[in-house]
């Protein structure tokens, strides 16, 4: 496996966890639908942006690697 590809896999598993982690103590915190709501609807806006970042980087990775060639 890539050394990359494979820092980027551990990158998505820490967020990953880190965010549960966070989501986790932020219902146990606020027990009102309303604030469990607003948070997944900024967590899934939050991926969705990270997200195509990532493809966007990714994009320009396999760019330069095209033109080194």
């Amino acid at each position: 496996m890539d050394p990359r590809t494979k820092k980027t896999i551990i990158r998505h598993a820490v967020v990953f966890v880190s965010i549960v982690i966070v989501l986790s103590t932020y219902i146990w915190f606020f027990k009102e639908p309303i604030y469990i709501w607003t948070f997944f609807t900024l967590y899934t806006l939050l991926t969705i942006v990270l997200h195509y970042y990532y493809v966007s980087k990714q994009k320009v990775r396999l760019q330069e690697m095209i033109m080194k060639e």
